[in-house]
């Protein structure tokens, strides 16, 4: 007997040996599997937000977003007025800082999601085979523990709540900070130079310390997570065992209580991994949505934008050109369908590549800026000048050619067909804009260009006449 017992033991443990390897090969083509899926996801949705951020229309002239909107409809709600008021719904167009953060958080979020997903696959089968070794033990006492998990569960969805909240408010600090600083490091000569840099520099603390605020409030609902799931399988682990000794009357022996206590152990790793994906999956539903938001963005039409346009040279003749042209600034509310059920930016069939034409789109109740029935043809390889006071809309001109205004009406005309490559200067003779950086003083033109330096008649000649001044 002793030596059939000997042998019974050595099998047994040979056994937990090549369990205990297959556990661990199998963990490890899991996270393996799941962390190449990783790296495939975040690389396709950081690329596929990196394209839409080239396509997309610019968000100039958009005043109010869909979160603005929402905070004045719960305003409103709660001053007792309708709540069926129509009113406008604009698009929340993303600024700089936001598409870094979906890029780099959002599209993480998501990934980590994937990487990790053979934790909720495993642990339910974890859960079962424990629970039938635990069953063929305790006997009926095993399952005294679910008692605890039903008082838990309210706690735990009530933590999860609270910690998708606060991971939305975390994300919109974080998009803030990040515009903020884009704003500050883009115009920091200009802070500089006129004094602003106390003014600025409580901006960035205030919108960092917004940002830290939310990260502690993740912090502390984290440390109630980590409560619950280090309490909860030591409360199921004594229920149990309250039970089996209290209510079933039975004789814990120290065989059934060490194998019982691994059994438990076995089950502390899926019961804790189960909430915690939980928790992943609704944050990347949260960041699902941002970039689904973002995805949905208006884009300029096909013929303004190189990823878009068709590749076939035009029929008609090549020329930068307005005819009967109104132009507005981009609102951020998607178009209706035209009147003669065309669309916006393909109804020119004759020239697809190089000019749009509207009939009508839907123009905003507000009173916003247009440039109305602009008729103007720029010569090609000739220097245009375009003049007029602050605020006339020379710039709009330029981004209204550029496709980036809506066109209410009328025809615009830019070449965009691909041209051939200088094989000398590997350059292309392709549309380029330049956007004016100012820098000017509240002093004369000529204290503008001497810019503090003594002057030097001679040189101060020469440069206003080779800036054609």
């Amino acid at each position: 007997m002793q030596k059939e017992g000997l042998a019974s033991a050595y099998v047994f443990a040979m056994l937990a040996f090549a369990a205990a390897v297959a556990k661990a090969i199998s963990d490890l083509l899991h996270l393996w599997h799941g962390r190449r899926g990783y790296v495939r996801v975040k690389a396709q949705l950081t690329s596929a937000i990196y394209y839409k951020a080239l396509r997309r229309k610019d968000a100039s002239g958009v005043v109010a977003s869909k979160e603005d909107e929402e905070d004045t409809d719960a305003k409103k709600d709660k001053g007792g007025k309708d709540k069926d008021a129509k009113k406008e719904v604009k698009k929340s167009n993303a600024d700089t800082g936001k598409v870094v953060n979906l890029m780099s958080t959002d599209a993480g979020s998501i990934a980590s999601t994937i990487g990790y997903i053979y934790f909720i696959v495993s642990s339910p089968v974890e859960v079962l085979i424990a629970s039938a070794f635990l069953y063929s033990l305790l006997g009926w006492s095993a399952f005294a523990g679910i008692i605890v998990l039903a008082v838990a569960t309210p706690l735990n969805s009530y933590v999860s709540n609270r910690s998708l909240k606060i991971y939305k408010d975390m994300l919109k600090a974080r998009d803030k900070r990040i515009s903020v600083m884009n704003e500050l490091i883009g115009a920091i000569t200009f802070i500089k130079f006129f004094a602003w840099t106390d003014k600025w520099k409580k901006r960035a603390v205030d919108a960092r310390n917004n940002e830290l605020k939310q990260e502690v409030r993740s912090i502390i609902n984290g440390l109630y997570f980590s409560l619950l799931w280090s309490l909860v399988p030591i409360l199921v682990t004594l229920c149990s065992f309250f039970c089996y000794i209290v209510i079933a009357k039975q004789e814990l022996t120290v065989a059934v209580a060490f194998t019982s206590i691994s059994l438990f152990s076995m089950l502390r790793m899926p019961l804790n991994a189960i909430p915690t994906f939980l928790v992943w999956i609704l944050q990347s539903l949260v960041s699902i949505g941002r970039i689904d938001d973002f995805l949905k963005e208006e884009e300029v039409p096909d013929w303004v934008s190189s990823l878009k346009r068709k590749h076939d040279m035009p029929d008609g003749p090549t020329k930068i050109a307005f005819e009967r042209a109104t132009l507005r600034w981009n609102t951020g509310a998607q178009p209706e369908a035209s009147t003669n059920g065309e669309s916006a930016t393909n109804s020119n069939s004759t020239q697809p590549t190089e000019g749009a034409e509207t009939s009508s789109t839907a123009v905003s109740t507000e009173e916003v800026f247009e440039l109305s029935n602009v008729n103007v043809e720029f010569p090609l390889g000739k220097l245009s000048v375009v003049t007029g006071p602050t605020g006339a809309g020379k710039t709009a001109m330029l981004i209204g050619l550029l496709g980036e205004m809506d066109l209410v009406e009328g025809k615009t005309f830019l070449p965009k067909y691909p041209m051939d490559v200088d094989v000398n200067t590997g350059l292309r003779n392709s549309i380029a804009y330049c956007a004016q950086t100012p820098w000017l003083q509240q002093q004369s033109i000529k204290d503008n260009i001497l810019f503090g330096e003594q002057l030097d008649e001679d040189r101060y000649e020469a440069v206003v006449d080779a800036c054609a001044l």
